[in-house]
C-alpha cells in the first residue's frame, strides 16, 4: 500500500487543500488578479471548507498553537507562517507554525532532505576513500623506492663490508622480511658464502643470518675477500670508461 501522505493525488485533505491553494493563488496571479495579505493561507482554509479562519482551524492546523496564554503568537502570526509555509511549498516552515505541520502538508521536502543528506555523505565517504587510497599508494611507492635504495647499496657490499649496510637498513622503515629477500639473492653472487644452507637463509631470523655472515667475514683470508670483490658489479670501471 502507498502511504497516503506519498499519494500522487494527495488523499489527505490539508495536503489536497495546500496543493488546490497554491494551483489557484498561481492561476489568479497570471490573469493579474489583486490578491489580498496571505493568499495561500486563505485559499488553503477555504478549499477545507473555511471560508473564515477561526481559532478552531488554526488549533486543528497546528496543536502548539493556544491563544489563552499570555505571550503566545496569536492567530495572524500562524496565518503568515502557514502563507510562507505553502508559497515555498515547504521550503520555509517560520515560527511560530511547527514543523510537523511542514512535513504534514508537503513530505516530499523532508524526504528530498534526506535523500540530499544521504547524497552528501556518500560524496563525502568517497572524497574520503580517495584521500586515503592516494595516501596508501604515495605510501607504497615511497616503500618501494626505500627498498629499491638499500637493494642498490647492498649490490655493492661482499660480506666483508656488509655489517654497515645491515646496521643501517635493519633502522629504517622496511619489513626485515623485505630486507631478508634482498640478503637471500645477495647470497648467490659469492662463491665464498655457497657452504651457508639455504633453509637456514631462509628460516632463521635477519639478525642470526647476518651474525652468522659476519662472523664468516672475520675468518675469510685476504684472498677470498679479494674474490669476493671480483663479484661486485663493475660501476666505477664503467664510470671510467664514460669518462674517457
Amino acid at each position: 500500500m502507498i502511504p497516503r501522505s506519498h499519494a500522487l493525488v494527495p488523499l489527505q485533505p490539508q495536503r489536497r487543500a495546500a496543493m488546490q491553494a497554491i494551483g489557484y493563488v498561481e492561476s489568479r496571479s497570471e490573469t493579474a488578479h489583486r490578491m489580498g495579505r496571505y493568499p495561500y493561507a486563505h485559499a488553503f482554509f477555504r478549499f477545507m471548507g473555511k471560508p473564515a479562519i477561526g481559532v478552531d482551524d488554526i488549533r486543528m492546523l497546528d496543536g502548539t498553537f493556544d491563544p489563552s496564554q499570555r505571550g503566545r503568537p496569536g492567530k495572524e502570526r500562524y496565518i503568515a507562517a502557514l502563507d510562507m509555509l505553502i508559497s515555498t511549498r515547504g521550503a520555509s516552515c517560520p515560527s511560530p507554525l511547527s514543523g510537523g505541520v511542514g512535513h504534514s502538508l508537503f513530505p516530499e521536502v523532508e524526504r528530498r532532505e534526506r535523500q540530499r543528506g544521504e547524497q552528501r555523505a556518500l560524496l563525502k565517504a568517497n572524497r574520503r576513500q580517495n584521500v586515503e587510497a592516494k595516501a596508501g599508494e604515495q605510501k607504497r611507492i615511497r616503500y618501494e623506492t626505500l627498498l629499491g635504495q638499500a637493494e642498490i647499496e647492498l649490490a655493492f657490499c661482499t660480506p666483508s663490508t656488509v655489517r654497515p649496510w645491515y646496521d643501517n637498513w635493519s633502522r629504517r622503515d622496511l619489513l626485515l622480511h623485505d630486507l631478508g629477500e634482498l640478503v637471500y639473492a645477495w647470497f648467490s653472487r659469492f662463491p665464498s658464502l655457497g657452504h651457508f644452507d639455504r633453509y637456514f637463509l631462509r628460516y632463521e631470523p635477519l639478525w642470526v643470518v647476518m651474525l652468522e655472515v659476519n662472523r664468516h667475514a672475520d675468518e675469510q683470508s685476504e684472498f677470498e675477500v679479494y674474490l669476493d670483490r671480483l663479484m661486485l658489479p663493475n660501476r666505477l670501471s664503467d664510470l671510467e670508461r664514460k669518462e674517457r
